[in-house]
């Protein structure tokens, strides 16, 4: 490496008629490469002192020491293994570092990366900031870092845009809506703190979407330990929603932190107290969203009914525990009344189902005009979704579709099957 970067270093000299590439005024001082703690979750930098002896030597030394892990076992590299110098020079006080990473870094861990290397190099005299590339960017889109982006001892500048996905519903709890969007974070706060944030805001009132959380609610405190991460909020939270409220919040709130790569559950806390359930849905443990499933708070003996629903051009099931189900339009209705992440209603807008009755193992749902009035997305799919709903409910059942009493025989251009089947 040493030869190479010389090489470098000598030819871009040459190139750009610069008067030194030696950066003087370092013979014989100090300059600190810095380095993270091994343990320190707060990212603390820690500099150590080299003293380079061959002045010509010295930038090339600074960035050789920076990507080697320190002597010091306490410490760490703040570059993956296996990181590689590609090229680096130095124009009109502004040294350029072009990287490769046998690992990439997370956006994290590469303003660490950012961070150390900038420290390191403007402590030659003559470097006033640095950039660092990665790829393909240019040098002109990347910003120069100097010592005033940086407290020293401590993270301060966390400036680099981060895209997230968070969740949030409309007014009547009927849809999740996923809301994607630029964060930049600061401060070395935990990314879930600035997504929760933006799951508490109110969206603009003109997208007709609302925040899933109560109004009201505080963040009290967010922390993450073996990709579970623990939620707390304030005495708001629990404003005593229904059913299809609290599944909503909950649906919104887990698939908005799972989403991020080191979180794979939620576990929620009110004043620092467990809750046990949160509007008939069991809370006690950490809940998971993929796939989200949510059962009801246990007690009496409940049963397990497959809710399904159009999800992209598959159905996919939801687990529904309940003990007071009387019957099988009761339960389409309540599939009806709610929708699971990622997936809307189950049946057009203002469909009612007017009845449900059963021959056998034979059910004719009729339902209203609506039903045909406007399109879904996979009209098929509604219909299996349906046939799946009562086939979990009377395995082996097979239903026939009527509108005001008359047969279903073709919807929205697709032949409807008279005796309809799970596996049709």
């Amino acid at each position: 490496m040493k030869s190479r970067l010389s090489t470098i270093s000598a030819v871009l000299c040459f190139l750009l008629i610069l008067p030194s590439c030696n950066f003087g005024g370092n013979q014989g001082k100090d300059v600190f490469v810095y380095y993270l703690e091994n343990s320190n979750k707060d990212e603390i930098f820690v500099p150590v002192a080299f003293t380079f002896d061959e002045t010509s030597e010295a930038w090339e030394q600074a960035l050789d020491a920076l990507l080697k892990p320190p002597e010091d076992d306490s410490l760490r590299s703040a570059f993956p293994p296996g990181s590689k110098i590609d090229k680096a020079f130095f124009s009109e006080g502004i040294a350029l570092v072009s990287v490769s990473w046998e690992r990439p870094p997370d956006g994290l861990g590469l303003t660490l990366a950012k961070a150390c290397l900038a420290m390191t190099l403007t402590g030659f005299e003559q470097i006033e900031g640095v950039k660092l590339l990665s790829g393909d960017e240019s040098a002109n889109d990347v910003r120069a870092l100097s010592p005033s982006d940086f407290i020293r001892g401590q993270l301060s500048f966390l400036s680099t845009e981060h895209e997230f996905t968070w969740y949030c519903t409309d007014k009547a709890s009927t849809y999740a809506h996923p809301v994607n969007m630029t964060l930049i974070l600061k401060d070395n706060e935990p990314t879930e703190k600035y997504i929760l944030e933006e799951i508490l805001s109110a969206p603009d009132p003109s997208s007709g979407l609302v925040s899933a959380i109560p109004p009201g609610t505080r963040l009290l405190s967010v922390s993450t330990e073996n990709k579970i991460c623990t939620v707390n909020f304030s005495n708001e939270f629990l404003s005593d929603p229904d059913m299809t409220q609290a599944r909503m919040t909950l649906c919104c709130l887990v698939q908005s932190l799972t989403a991020l790569p080191h979180i794979n559950a939620v576990w929620l806390l009110v004043e620092g107290q467990p809750i046990n359930e949160y509007g008939g849905w069991q809370t006690a443990l950490p809940m998971r969203a993929d796939p989200f499933i949510l059962s009801s708070v246990p007690g009496e003996a409940k049963r397990d009914f497959g809710l399904w629903y159009p999800v992209g051009q598959e159905i996919v099931r939801v687990s529904f525990f309940s003990s007071d189900i009387n019957g099988a339009k009761e339960l389409l209705e309540k599939a009806a009344s709610q929708s699971p992440i990622g997936a809307g209603q189950l049946l057009p807008n203002g469909t009612k189902i007017l009845s449900v009755v059963r021959n056998g193992k034979q059910y004719t749902v009729d339902f209203s005009e609506e039903f045909t009035q406007s399109a879904p997305d996979n009209p098929m799919l509604t219909l299996q979704a349906v046939v799946r709903i009562l086939d979990d409910f009377a395995p082996g059942a097979s239903v026939q579709f009527t509108v005001n009493g008359e047969s279903l025989t073709e919807y929205f251009g697709q032949t409807v099957p008279y005796d309809m089947k799970a596996e049709d």
